[in-house]
């Protein structure tokens, strides 16, 4: 079923999907496909808990019929709602953390460790978003990428624009 909806699903839809799903920093755990499936999911019960009250109730079938569609439209978008908070919730965590993180990477830097060395050492105590994004870099540079092409992924993935402005310095 999540295969077929999947394909159902136009690619500007799958390309907005997918950048959400990496800003909110579930593009390892929770597939476009998943969540296009779980989209789907709650529509339908959006739908069926829209049918259960209009049956209840005493309306004309053209108002019957556009309570569903409404229900289900709004229940469609109960993922997407959850997606964006935690985005919000996400991104709001990296700049409390960012401040102690740079704060950190100075000292460090200053004392003679080169950035990589640095960020490996803050990384050793630093646990949240943040480090996981400046983990995830550190990995892309182990495996031959260039550190500004690293860090511009890194940036990319997180989509907070003083991240961006800091490291593209």
């Amino acid at each position: 079923l999540k295969d077929y909806l999947y394909h159902l699903t136009p690619s500007a839809i799958i390309k907005v999907i997918t950048k959400k799903l990496i800003n909110a920093g579930r593009h390892g755990s929770l597939s476009v496909d998943s969540f296009a499936a779980i989209c789907f999911v709650f529509l339908l019960l959006g739908m069926g808990l829209a049918y259960n009250y209009t049956s209840k109730g005493n309306f004309l079938l053209l108002q019957s019929v556009v309570i569903v569609i409404l229900g289900g439209i709004a229940g469609g978008f109960v993922p997407i709602f959850i997606l964006n908070v935690a985005i919000n919730k996400r991104k709001k965590t990296i700049l409390r953390q960012l401040p102690e993180f740079l704060d950190l990477l100075c000292v460090s830097v200053q004392a003679g460790l080169t950035f990589e060395a640095a960020v490996n050492n803050i990384l050793q105590r630093f646990k949240g978003p943040l480090g996981d994004e400046f983990y995830q870099a550190i990995d892309d540079m182990r495996m031959g990428m260039p550190r500004r092409t690293a860090l511009r992924n890194m940036t990319e993935r997180v989509d907070l624009p003083e991240l961006t402005f800091l490291l593209h310095q």
